[in-house]
């Protein structure tokens, strides 16, 4: 891979790449969750070492066509994606419809079509799902998928790329398993007597190295340990919850030169989350929704565990 960034403990490289590999065994149970066929035809999830990598650079090997799902991570509100190249898709496709491995489609290379997008973009939802609920209880690092035409989707800066293969062995056609993923196309024939292997798809997992180096550092922080009876004493105490859109930092003359019908630009992309704070503190992330008439949020994920202090 191209553009490989030096990995050093400067700037606390080292202390990103292994986080992501202290989570290496959540991501794969999050991902056989998230596509439960795998594990029934016994496909094997094969990870390559976290590397650090410019953001450009995360796709520039993957075969097309490719589906990439922006993300959000927290702690501290960080980007991040997965990258699914064109094989994966076939693989996927072919699988979660009941095929037995023998007819996977071939895919246009120039693009998907929009049933196989909507697909994907089903499935990706749900293994975004299950892959931050694992990740989140290995590492303390959360996910959540942003919409395909996020305006920040350009993701930039030093990110912790994990490859993650498909892997299937070659079985003789006498001994047909109808409960095996079987591929005839072998890439290349063993030189030993060892069961062929072959490499069906691709899946990368990329996260900004500062989201890594967030949850780390928050992970370390020591926990007070609440006493629960003070805790059952609190449940009925009324507290003041405050959906904040963004805050924005403006000089007091044009604070007092606005008039209705002006426009005061927010620091955050439409389709990001917003914070929900009590007091001065972010508890969680949420997403504007409606219900019925009215406006309502969806609770996206945790926020950080510390007070900010008001803008």
């Amino acid at each position: 891979m191209q553009n490989l960034v030096s990995v050093s403990s400067e700037g606390g490289s080292t202390s990103a790449i292994e986080t992501m590999n202290r989570a290496v065994p959540a991501i794969l149970r999050g991902i056989r969750r998230g596509v439960p066929f795998i594990a029934r035809r016994q496909v094997e999830i094969t990870p390559s070492a976290p590397t650090l990598v410019d953001a450009a650079a995360v796709t520039e090997t993957l075969v097309p066509p490719l589906y990439t799902v922006p993300l959000a991570a927290e702690p501290g509100g960080n980007r991040g994606y997965i990258a699914v190249d064109g094989r994966a898709i076939s693989f996927l496709l072919e699988g979660t419809l009941g095929g037995d491995g023998r007819d996977v489609p071939q895919l246009d290379p120039e693009g998907l079509s929009a049933a196989q997008r909507a697909f994907i973009s089903r499935l990706m939802s749900n293994v975004v799902g299950t892959l931050s609920g694992a990740m989140r209880s290995a590492i303390g690092l959360s996910l959540t998928a942003l919409p395909q035409d996020d305006g920040e989707k350009a993701v930039t800066g030093s990110m912790v790329a994990l490859t993650l293969r498909f892997e299937v062995l070659i079985q003789d056609e006498e001994e047909d398993d109808p409960d095996e993923f079987l591929f005839a196309d072998m890439d290349e024939e063993n030189d030993d007597d060892s069961p062929a292997i072959d490499t069906f798809g691709t899946i990368v997992i990329a996260v900004a190295k500062s989201a890594l180096i967030a949850a780390r550092r928050q992970a370390s922080r020591p926990r007070t340990k609440v006493n629960p009876r003070v805790v059952g004493s609190l449940e009925n105490t009324n507290v003041e919850i405050a959906a904040e859109l963004g805050r924005v930092t403006l000089p007091l003359g044009q604070l007092l030169s606005m008039r209705p019908g002006d426009t005061l630009r927010l620091p955050i992309a439409v389709g990001s989350a917003i914070d929900l704070r009590v007091g001065n503190e972010r508890l969680l992330k949420a997403h504007p929704t409606t219900s019925g008439s009215q406006l309502a949020i969806r609770i996206a994920g945790e926020g950080p565990a510390v007070a900010e202090p008001a803008a």
